[in-house]
């Protein structure tokens, strides 16, 4: 009997051993890591080059520097072998300035380029390339304004800035910028058309980013410019890129003459016109040309398809005017004949981004939302009237890809970026696996590989359930850390925003199920009607129907997770939601009539669709969501039109809000304006519900200074505490 006991007692410690073995992951942690982006490969295809940019704590700053690593090296280590593999350091690591956006050129072997930003603005650097010798970069412009965006193909340089649109050059902006600042505390703006502002600012009327050319020349194997530069748009009323988006909006072609672009005209259409055009400048005969006059829809991404001598170039399309979340399909256009071809498959998935396969023909690398899944296909052009033969699905596992950065041994391998829900951005290999016809993937390199190894990560598991108009609805749970069997979790539901966006096995840094999963809870995320990754019309059918199928699935996709999953305790449910998702969240407030969710947070979320119609910067958003898809640009003033922003409204149901319920909104929030939020407080304040709100004055649609964050995380996780009896 007593062996018996001193057995049962070390089993009962040993598992005990086993469950505290690991540190609890935390939101300090979760910004003390390194966040890589911005990967390419250098000329030689032996390094590549990255941005590493790492929050401290201990001075509340980020730092951010260039890095490599060598391929070889870290194959070398992945295949067991004894190496000295690690990051190489290009330039220092401080708070004084920030370094980014790495590009080589074919003409300048020798040189890495890339902006650096400091106390006296952002200008384009560059530095001799060879990795584990230090070396001083070279200023190689002082533009009298700041440079953004860069791309670099042989001796051309692309870049944006931001200009007056009548000005003629650089310094006549500068000139205007300096009068503006003259005018110290009497700061104005004059406005006579929308938009005014946008995400988190407001617009200078008559001013926005302009896509410039700049040539270079080698001067003693040193790279000079030459000449000046040139504005691709001067004296047209166009943002390009367009609404803050990045270089993947600039191409140039593999002989450095032909730069392509896409823009959106800033003119008094453009806060409900989601229009952006493609546009081919051609440098030898100083014309731009637009390819896209003929399209409905959004144009974006153009991409020259590497060493092509005929200059194809590929971009992607949308369908249908005023939508910003459309299906997009790819067109590819080859300049010297004016051939243009359409590629526009009705598929589930939806597409991304996009690169050209190397491989000869006009073959591409899809990075696609597949039900839930990040995945890869490849897809053949030529094919594409044959949807079966056209695309292939080459990988099949819960991570979710970027683009492929190096792609070598005749298309075997790629080294490509990715994340998942336990791992942030890493270096990945994937070889193909030709039983499989798929690519199995290994990880290459992880900067936070040994920090996270002190954590215990939980993979969700994938799952579908029946919802409404019996359609097939994808979700995820996630366990808590330090599982026990037959033990009951509370659970915290939450409910993305877009509406047309998705749960993807990707890492974040503002919504981490592991964050929860850490504090106890266990964790449930569905993709309601609404969501990408199911098909354009699963997507399309939240329009006129914000609080219909979508809230549909997510009671039903609760009751589906507490029928199934024994670990749940249906008692202790709080949903959490951000932009739509806080949309949803207010709106179960108001149908919170079996009281399946005991307490609520909201982020950002609409309170009122009509007033938000009035605020909103982005006017397509309330022009499509509250009507009838086929009936685009309504607005409730509208005779008959009315009905679809008045159905889902949560203000029409506030009489009936009694859960308790945590309110954030950030002051520079445009999107959904904080008069949203505090409406809400108002109401729950007024109604004697117990409640709380969170402001942040400097935070936009998001939280995204990392000390807010840590703020936010310890009030959601502490309401949810309260509320749900979380131990």
């Amino acid at each position: 009997m007593k062996v018996k006991y001193v057995s049962f007692l070390f089993l009962i410690l040993t598992q005990f051993s086993l469950i505290t073995s690991k540190e609890t992951f935390t939101v300090e942690v979760l910004h003390s890591l390194h966040r890589l982006s911005s990967f390419i490969v250098s000329p030689d295809n032996k390094y590549i080059v990255y941005v590493n940019r790492i929050w401290k704590i201990e001075d509340n700053k980020y730092y951010t520097n260039l890095e490599c690593i060598s391929i070889t090296q870290y194959e070398k280590k992945l295949n067991g072998e004894e190496t000295n593999a690690a990051p190489i350091i290009i330039t220092p690591s401080t708070s004084d300035h920030t370094d980014s956006n790495p590009v080589f050129s074919s003409e300048f072997k020798d040189y890495l380029f890339f902006l650096r930003s400091d106390s006296t603005g952002s200008n384009i650097y560059y530095i001799k390339f060879q990795p584990g010798t230090p070396e001083e970069p070279v200023k190689l412009t002082s533009y009298p304004i700041d440079v953004n965006n860069l791309k670099l193909q042989k001796n051309t340089l692309v870049f944006s800035a931001e200009v007056y649109f009548d000005c003629k050059d650089m310094q006549c902006t500068k000139e205007r910028n300096d009068e503006v600042a003259k005018r110290g505390s009497n700061t104005y703006s004059i406005y006579t058309k929308l938009m005014m502002r946008h995400w988190d600012f407001w617009y200078t009327e008559g001013k926005d980013s302009h896509p410039f050319y700049q040539k270079l020349k080698n001067v003693n194997n040193v790279p000079t410019l030459d000449g000046d530069p040139v504005d691709m748009m001067l004296n047209q009323i166009y943002c390009s890129p367009p609404l803050e988006n990045g270089p993947e909006q600039f191409s140039i072609s593999a002989d450095g003459n032909l730069i392509a672009f896409s823009a959106h005209k800033k003119d008094e259409k453009m806060s409900y016109n989601t229009k952006w055009d493609v546009y081919l400048y051609d440098i030898s005969k100083g014309t731009r040309t637009e390819l896209t006059a003929e399209e409905k829809g959004r144009c974006q991404n153009p991409t020259f398809k590497p060493n092509d001598s005929e200059n194809k170039l590929a971009y992607l399309c949308m369908l249908h005017y005023g939508l910003e979340s459309d299906q997009l399909s790819l067109r590819v256009y080859t300049p010297g004949t004016g051939d243009l071809k359409n590629e526009t498959n009705p598929t589930t998935f939806m597409i991304s981004s996009y690169i050209w396969d190397p491989k000869e023909g006009t073959k591409f690398i899809l990075n696609t939302v597949d039900e839930g899944r990040v995945i890869l296909y490849s897809f053949d052009f030529e094919l594409r009237e044959d949807v079966t033969q056209c695309y292939k699905n080459i990988t099949s596992d819960n991570n979710a890809y970027g683009n492929p950065i190096y792609i070598y041994n005749e298309g075997k391998n790629m080294i490509i970026d990715y994340s998942s829900f336990k791992q942030a951005s890493l270096i990945g290999l994937l070889t193909f696996n030709d039983q499989k016809e798929k690519y199995d993937y290994k990880v290459l390199y992880d900067a936070n590989e040994a920090e996270m190894d002190k954590y215990e990560m939980i993979d969700p598991e994938w799952f579908t359930f029946t919802g409404a108009n019996n359609d097939r609805i994808q979700g995820w749970i996630m366990k808590p850390v330090n599982f026990v069997e037959g033990k009951k979790y509370p659970l915290a539901y939450l409910i993305h925003g877009g509406p047309e966006g998705s749960w993807e096995p990707a890492w974040s840094y503002r919504w981490n199920p592991n964050l929860w999963a850490n504090h106890g809870f266990a964790v449930l995320m569905i993709n309601p009607h609404g969501s990408s990754g199911m098909g354009i019309d699963f997507q399309n059918a939240v329009r006129y129907n914000w609080g219909g199928w979508p809230f549909e699935d997510i009671m039903k996709g609760l009751d589906y997770a507490i029928n199934n999953y024994d670990f749940i305790d249906g008692d202790r449910v709080g949903g959490c939601g951000a932009s739509y998702g806080g949309f949803m969240i207010n709106w179960i407030q108001g149908h919170n009539d079996e009281k399946k969710f005991k307490c609520l947070v909201t982020h950002d979320g609409v309170f009122s669709t009509i007033t938000m119609f009035y605020a909103t910067e982005e006017m397509w958003f309330p022009m499509s969501e509250y009507c009838p898809h086929d009936e685009w640009g309504c607005k409730p003033y509208e005779e008959g039109y009315r009905k679809g922003f008045e159905e889902y409204n949560p203000e029409y149901f506030a009489h009936k809000w009694n859960t308790p319920h945590l309110i954030i909104h950030g002051s520079k929030d445009y999107r959904i304006p904080i008069t949203e939020g505090i409406s809400a407080f108002t109401t729950l304040q007024i109604r004697g519900v117990p409640s709380k709100f969170l402001h942040f004055p400097n935070e936009n649609h998001w939280v995204l200074k990392p000390m807010n964050s840590i703020k936010w995380y310890h009030e959601v996780l502490g309401w949810l505490d309260k509320y749900l009896d979380n131990q």
